[in-house]
């Protein structure tokens, strides 16, 4: 169409679109065939059909070649490197211009080509030089290919198909699914092309990103959202881990701790979107400040524990797994009736019988201590 788009406008210019009309009366024998030998070929109405006729014939020539060259652009790897929104223009100006080219030679055939196929086929025209130029940036890249960007956009490929694969059949079917799909698609033949630019790899990436997110609503995880997940975890562990015995059979232990394996479940996988993980942090972080809570009151439930029992004998100290304490000599440990100790609040915790920790895994059955609380 080079030689013709900037012939045809709205204005029409006589001198150039009578040229056009000249040369294209030899390119459109079929509609020429169809004018009748008996019609008034000098009125104005009829002339207009000649010419219209003519044009639009001249006009499917050029754009059949135009679509031609796009169509084998499209199909070299200079595709693959244009971004996804690129590859729609291109594709959509391939395939309107299909569309014109068959409305026109159906009209051709019939002797109905109007005006108005001549817009259509000219605005097709437009559209497949656009498509064209967009090729023209890919033969001189505005950033150079690094293996970081080859890297990162493996990786994320690979987060995003597993993302795409946990979507459900509708969703995969829907209009943004299949523009996932097909991103994913671009995205696999730039990654086996080995040539990939910063730019290029973090078009299509934020591309499949847009089309999961119109999907499911949400953004997948972002290196800083999993490092402000990890940084909770890390915190919460720290917690986890000095809870002093006595503490650990509380729902706020258990809390806890399922919230800490969850989170690393989320950070592990890739596919978990941006505002879950987000929750996973305001979670982990208010089960570790009710954790701190509770340890910093246990302080109140504190005392002294005096064993009632026979001066003579003594009530044995139990492990929170039930075994017996022993002493550094290998005799059973025990506390004599009489003697006061220093001891925290009772909790359930063997078999389920009522329990005083005397610090560490060091444990006795308070139905044989007198308790009085710390003032």
């Amino acid at each position: 169409m080079k030689s013709y788009k900037h012939q045809i406008n709205s204005k029409h210019n006589g001198i150039r679109l009578a040229a056009v009309v000249s040369s294209a009366i030899m390119l459109a024998p079929v509609a020429m065939g169809t004018v009748s030998t008996f019609a008034d070929t000098t009125s104005p109405i009829n002339t207009q059909a000649v010419s219209d006729a003519a044009t639009a014939s001249a006009l499917v020539a050029a754009l059949y070649s135009d679509a031609n060259n796009l169509q084998t652009l499209k199909s070299s790897t200079a595709f693959s490197k244009l971004s996804y929104v690129d590859q729609l223009t291109v594709s959509s100006a391939y395939s309107n211009a299909q569309t014109q080219i068959n409305l026109a030679k159906a009209q051709l055939a019939a002797g109905t080509a109007s005006s108005g196929i001549v817009s259509s086929l000219t605005q097709a025209d437009q559209l497949v030089q656009t498509a064209l130029a967009k090729f023209s940036t890919t033969s001189t890249p505005t950033t150079n290919s690094t293996a970081s960007a080859l890297t990162t956009l493996r990786t994320q490929l690979t987060n995003f198909t597993n993302a795409y694969y946990k979507l459900t059949y509708a969703q995969q079917n829907s209009t943004n699914g299949k523009y996932l799909l097909s991103a994913l698609q671009t995205a696999t033949g730039m990654v086996n092309s080995g040539s990939v630019s910063e730019m290029q790899a973090s078009s299509i990436i934020n591309n499949m990103n847009d089309y999961l997110k119109a999907i499911t609503g949400a953004n997948l995880a972002t290196t800083s959202n999993q490092q402000a997940a990890i940084d909770a975890s890390n915190a919460a562990k720290k917690e986890y881990s000095t809870v002093p015995i006595f503490l650990q059979d509380s729902d706020q232990y258990q809390r806890l701790g399922d919230l800490i394996d969850a989170t690393a479940d989320q950070i592990n996988n890739k596919t978990t979107p941006a505002v879950e993980l987000a929750t996973d942090v305001v979670n982990l972080n208010a089960a570790t400040a009710a954790m701190k809570d509770l340890v910093k009151a246990s302080v109140v439930y504190s005392g002294v524990g005096t064993i009632r029992y026979p001066k003579n004998y003594g009530i044995q100290v139990w492990t929170i797994g039930g075994k017996m304490v022993k002493n550094s000599n290998g005799t059973a440990k025990k506390l004599k009736g009489g003697t006061k100790w220093k001891v925290f609040g009772p909790i359930l915790n063997i078999n389920g019988s009522k329990m005083y920790n005397l610090g560490g895994d060091q444990f006795i059955d308070a139905n044989y201590v007198s308790f009085a609380a710390k003032k």
